[in-house]
């Protein structure tokens, strides 16, 4: 028979002896999903349990006071009391109330944890650390490995993404590059803070020079482009070359020429000029320097688009003989019209029939 009141367990909260007390409370915890309202009324008795140091089951008496106020409807206050109640919150129970109140202690984690970066002085509850670092380690246990990557990503816990990668690595090397390009895309999306980011990236070169089987130096070149930074870049082309990796050093290259700035690529080539120790001369060094400077990328791109060069002519002559010819807007929508079919291909030979024309 199910039972209908809890009043003969509340009435056991003002015995004085201390194992009547905690039979009490160990009852009421099994049936408070169900009578919760009943014992909200009793609730400042349980919060004087709780606040007796000298007992006993004190932090079972704060789990009891959280599952209430979760059923009030007050989190807050919910979230206060799991972290009171220590070991007796139990992160591994099936229940709507843990996952609800975990969610929002992770919630509040990240708040404090990103707080505590930008500000040293900020202080976050251990008892809130050990909730959060325990469901890491429950989505390690279960091989849910990105989503433990994710929230450690945004409560800025590189030490804990680190830790990840690190073991990955010596596990399965590939699995360990699809993370380090998930954390990369990551890093992009859902980190604000600039410092931290830079931290995450400089943390992911590391890890991918520190691969053996599965390098991958155009992973390292695309965070280089992002860090803006050129003595990243001349000590991976200084290492491809002296390993004889020229091949890879000549692409990454043209993705630097691609994709970076110009800063970047200027910065790269006087370095590695004024460095005797490169030997700018040597044919390989020449060619990748010669590459750096865009000279090869703007001869190819001329190249294919002139090569694949398909305009037809024909609308802009009918254009031309159609329009007023003296109408000055109708000469610049031929202009225009014409700059934008033959962009980029260094075909010029219609502007050059319209100045014989005029």
């Amino acid at each position: 028979m199910a039972l209908v009141s809890a009043t003969p367990y509340l009435a056991l909260l003002s015995e004085q002896d201390p194992s009547l007390k905690s039979y009490a409370l160990t009852s009421l915890n099994e049936i408070v999903d169900q009578l919760w309202a009943e014992i909200a009324n009793n609730i400042t008795d349980l919060e004087e349990l709780y606040e007796d140091k000298s007992f006993e089951k004190r932090a079972l008496a704060a789990l009891i006071i959280s599952k209430v106020y979760y059923n009030l409807g007050d989190f807050e206050a919910s979230v206060k009391y799991s972290l009171f109640a220590g070991d007796e919150f139990n992160i591994e129970e099936q229940s709507q109330y843990i996952e609800t109140i975990v969610s929002q202690c992770i919630n509040l984690y990240t708040s404090l944890s990103q707080k505590k970066y930008e500000d040293k002085t900020v202080e976050v509850d251990t008892q809130l650390t050990g909730i959060f670092e325990k469901m890491v380690e429950k989505c390690i246990k279960s091989n849910e490995l990105k989503l433990a990557l994710g929230i450690s990503l945004e409560s800025y816990r590189l030490d804990i993404v680190q830790s990840i990668l690190k073991e990955q690595i010596k596990i399965n090397e590939e699995v360990c590059l699809n993370l380090i390009n998930y954390v990369l895309v990551c890093s992009n999306s859902v980190i604000k803070n600039s410092n931290f980011r830079s931290d995450v990236l400089n943390s992911l070169i590391e890890l991918l020079l520190s691969l053996k089987t599965n390098q991958d130096f155009f992973t390292v070149f695309k965070i280089i482009v992002q860090l803006n930074d050129s003595k990243m870049a001349i000590q991976l082309f200084r290492e491809l070359i002296k390993t004889k990796e020229n091949l890879i050093a000549y692409q990454g290259a043209f993705d630097l020429v691609s994709t970076a700035s110009q800063e970047l690529l200027d910065n790269t080539i006087t370095e590695l000029k004024n460095d005797e120790s490169f030997g700018a001369t040597e044919p390989a060094q020449a060619r990748l320097l010669h590459i750096l400077s865009g000279v090869p990328t703007c001869d190819l791109d001329i190249t294919f688009l002139y090569k694949n060069n398909n305009t037809d002519i024909s609308i802009l002559n009918k254009s031309k003989n159609l329009l007023e010819g003296r109408s000055s807007i109708f000469h610049s929508a031929v202009t225009f019209a014409n700059a934008f079919m033959h962009a980029g291909t260094t075909d010029d030979s219609f502007s050059e029939k319209l100045r014989m024309v005029r």
